[in-house]
C-alpha cells in the first residue's frame, strides 16, 4: 500500500492543480459517498461498488498477464523486439509500479477495502475490528515500529525453534496492537502533523529537560 501511497502524494496534487473546481468534487464523491453511508443501509450497495471495481481492476490486470504470457509463448520475435514495454507489463513491476502491478494490487485493496467495511458494520467481527482499527490509526507509526522489530530486533534475538514462527509472529502482531493503544491513548499522531521544522524545539526541550533529570539524579 506504500507503493499506491507514494503515487497518491506525487500524482494526486499535480492533477489536482491542473483540475477544475467540478473535476476536484468528483474527484471526491466516492470517499465521501462511502464514508457518508458507511453507517446507513446504503453501506452494502457501496461495498458491491468497490468490490466490483476491485474484481473488474483483477480481471483486468489477469487478462493482460495472460495475454503477454501468450505473446512470449507463440511471438517470441515480437517479445524481444519489445521487451522493455513487454516487462513493464509484467506483475512484479514494481519499481515504477506499471499498470499490471497497479491494477492486481490496487484492485485487491478495493476489495479489502469493501470487506472492511462489511467486517466494521457486523457485531460477529467486532473482536477484530477494534485492534485493527487502532492499528489503522497509527499506522505510520506502526509502519516504523515493524520495521526496528523485524529487521533489527528478531534478528538480534535468535529466537529458537523454528518451527513456532507462526507464535512468534502473532506476539509481534499483539505488541504493534499494544504499542498502536498507547500511541493513540497519547493521541501522538498530532505530533506527525506540525511539520519537521516545528519538531526541532520540542526535539531540543526534551533533551533539556532529560540532561536536568541527569544531573539531578
Amino acid at each position: 500500500i506504500t507503493d499506491v501511497i507514494a503515487v497518491a502524494i506525487i500524482v494526486g496534487p499535480t492533477l489536482l492543480m491542473r483540475m477544475s473546481s467540478r473535476a476536484r468534487l468528483h474527484a471526491g464523491v466516492l470517499g465521501e459517498r462511502l464514508a457518508k453511508h458507511a453507517r446507513t443501509p446504503d453501506a452494502a450497495r457501496d461495498e458491491n461498488l468497490l468490490l466490483r471495481l476491485g474484481a473488474g481492476a483483477m480481471t483486468f490486470g489477469i487478462t493482460i498477464t495472460i495475454v503477454r504470457h501468450a505473446l512470449r509463448a507463440y511471438a517470441p520475435t515480437l517479445v524481444t523486439a519489445h521487451n522493455e514495454i513487454m516487462n513493464f507489463f509484467a506483475v512484479n513491476q514494481k519499481f515504477p509500479p506499471g499498470p499490471v502491478y497497479l491494477l492486481l494490487f490496487g484492485g485487491a485493496g478495493l476489495i479489502l477495502i469493501a470487506k472492511s467495511f462489511s467486517c466494521a458494520r457486523s457485531e460477529a467481527w467486532r473482536f477484530i475490528v477494534r485492534p485493527v482499527s487502532a492499528i489503522g490509526r497509527a499506522s505510520f507509526f506502526v509502519f516504523l515500529l515493524q520495521g526496528y522489530v523485524y529487521y533489527l530486533v528478531l534478528p538480534a534475538i535468535d529466537l529458537p525453534f523454528p518451527q513456532l514462527w507462526p507464535l512468534y509472529y502473532l506476539t509481534t502482531i499483539l505488541l504493534f496492537v499494544a504499542a498502536a493503544g498507547l500511541w493513540n491513548s497519547f493521541d501522538a499522531n498530532r505530533y506527525l502533523s506540525v511539520g519537521m521544522w516545528r519538531t526541532i524545539p520540542i526535539i531540543m526541550a526534551f533533551r533539556s529537560r532529560v540532561r536536568t533529570a541527569l544531573v539531578v539524579r
